[in-house]
Order: structure tokens, then sequence, then C-alpha cells
């Protein structure tokens, strides 16, 4: 019962720290002369390069021998 009391009290505290972040920002983006565009201050996705079939095949074979994956006969 304990545990259950600490998660609630941290996520609590981390939405009050996440709302008190967003809070001083709005004053000080009010304050500003001039806004950055909104495009500067988001974060850009990064793109990602496609496995191939081998690529996969390569992982898979690698995580499988890892944890001790299946041996096949013959």
């Amino acid at each position: 019962m304990c545990l259950m009391f600490d998660a609630v009290r941290e996520r609590r505290e981390r939405e009050h720290n996440e709302r008190a972040w967003l809070a001083w920002h709005i004053a000080a983006l009010q304050r500003q002369k001039k806004l950055k565009p909104l495009k500067d201050l988001l974060i850009k996705p990064r793109s990602r390069k496609r496995q191939t079939p081998a690529e996969q095949k390569a992982i898979l074979r690698a995580i499988a021998a890892t944890f001790g994956g299946l041996k096949r006969n013959g």
C-alpha cells in the first residue's frame, strides 16, 4: 500500500513541476519583444532509415543468440 502512495505522490510532484514550468515560460514569453518562430522551439523528429529484410534477420538472430534462442537441427 505504501508503494502506491509513493507512486501517487511522485506523479503529483511531476505534474506540479510540469505546470510550474509551463506557467514560468508563459510569463517569460509575454515579456519578449520579439518571439522566435514556433518551428524553432519545437523538437524536430528524426528521420530513420528503413531496415532491409537482411538487417532485420541479423538483428533477430543476435537477439535470439543473446537470450538462448531455439537451436535448429541439421
